[in-house]
């Protein structure tokens, strides 16, 4: 719905101006028909929620924005490791081509999984 969160100024809430946030009156038009409801797939919204999250922590790795795992968010990469780098990255993929590029797993990641090593 072309609504991208608050830094583009307009997610769950409208950011005005002037003034306080407030929810986005779209959000009962888009969200509470449960046919729709009924027709996501719950593990599919699990996935993409923990997913991003591990994702960033990597590409935020990847760039030296954190300098070690310890330096992480320890969760996102035990996440990683336990799910299976291998099976993670492929996983990954699969998000991103039905969800967009910024499921793509990061280069870092990539690198694990074809060598099989966790994040240490």
């Amino acid at each position: 719905h072309g609504r991208k969160g608050k830094a583009a100024g307009a997610g769950f809430y409208d950011y005005p101006a002037s003034g306080k946030k407030h929810l986005w009156s779209g959000l009962a038009e888009h969200y509470t028909d449960s046919a729709k409801a009924s027709e996501v797939d719950l593990q599919t919204l699990k996935d993409r929620l923990l997913f991003i999250q591990a994702i960033e922590t990597v590409r935020c790795l990847e760039e030296n924005v954190l300098r070690t795992v310890e330096d992480a968010n320890i969760g996102a990469i035990q996440f990683i490791n336990q799910y299976g780098v291998r099976k993670f990255a492929e996983r990954a993929k699969e998000l991103a081509e039905a969800f967009g590029e910024r499921f793509a797993p990061p280069r870092l990641l990539l690198d694990k999984a074809e060598s099989n090593t966790s994040f240490q």
